[in-house]
């Protein structure tokens, strides 16, 4: 933007960035005495990129972490580390809390580098809580954008925890989705495999047959879930979805809807298919 290619008509002393997509030109960098510093939601050097928080759920991390960062004119969140902060992340955790969490400990953590700043840009012995460093290049790792492309599943290849771990990476921003009918299904809420186990699901009725095949659909009345079979015999609990066109709907009505809300394997009808 030609913004961008401007310096303050007011003097400032310092700039603070959190998640901008464009590079500020030198000149402005140094136009702010103290400095311009970035807030990037990683350990960095590890993921560097435009969606940290999301492949830090893809990768099963069990620690997140924000960094306090000199801002680079050249190259996206490379700048030298002032200031980072470890996060223990719970192993089923979601995007919007994570990203809650971090973007509360990032403010706060900015207060403070801010507070004692010469201390943190000193080139001194660091030790994760002051002091700055450059980025060790040899450890980069990249988070770029999640495109539209990653919300698909499929339903042979994953499992239930596979499916499970994106819907919370990337489920409240772009909804995973497959195909039922020829058309796109997004399942807006997804149960934890782990903690919501299937009812007893008979065998195939087909004697050709030893294992119902992925995208299979069982629903369950009492519960009122619809199960999805997936790769690796494992079982999917799906509660609330959207048909392509349509709104979104509750398990029940979508078996209401489709005729087979009396319960049981879906015949002549599957997710994926």
């Amino acid at each position: 933007p030609p913004l961008l290619n401007t310096t303050p008509a007011k003097p400032f002393d310092v700039a603070v960035v959190v998640s901008f997509r464009y590079f500020l030109p030198g000149p402005l960098i140094r136009s702010f005495p103290a400095g311009a510093f970035n807030i990037h939601p990683s350990l960095l050097p590890k993921y560097r990129g435009a969606a940290p928080i999301q492949h830090t759920i893809l990768g099963g991390d069990e620690v997140a972490g924000v960094s306090i960062i000199d801002l680079d004119d050249t190259t996206f969140d490379a700048g030298r580390i002032l200031r980072q902060i470890e996060v223990p992340i719970s192993p089923k955790i979601y995007y919007d809390e994570l990203h809650d969490r971090l973007a509360e400990i990032g403010a706060s953590e900015m207060f403070e580098t801010l507070r004692k700043l010469e201390y943190h840009k000193a080139n001194d012995s660091y030790d994760r809580g002051a002091n700055s460093r450059s980025q060790d290049k040899t450890n980069v790792t990249y988070a770029p954008k999640i495109d539209k492309g990653m919300s698909a599943i499929d339903l042979v290849q994953m499992g239930p925890a596979d499916v499970f771990r994106l819907h919370r990476a990337i489920g409240s921003k772009q909804p995973i989705y497959t195909t039922f009918k020829t058309k796109r299904i997004q399942l807006l809420a997804v149960h934890d495999p782990d903690t919501t186990l299937p009812p007893p699901i008979p065998a195939p009725s087909s004697a050709t047959e030893t294992t119902h095949p992925p995208g299979t659909l069982f629903y369950d009345p009492e519960q009122k879930q619809l199960w999805v079979r997936c790769g690796g015999e494992g079982w999917l609990a799906v509660s609330e979805m959207r048909v392509e066109g349509k709104t979104a709907v509750r398990a029940g009505d979508f078996a209401n809807g489709y005729q087979f809300s009396k319960g049981g394997v879906v015949v002549g009808e599957r997710f994926g298919g």
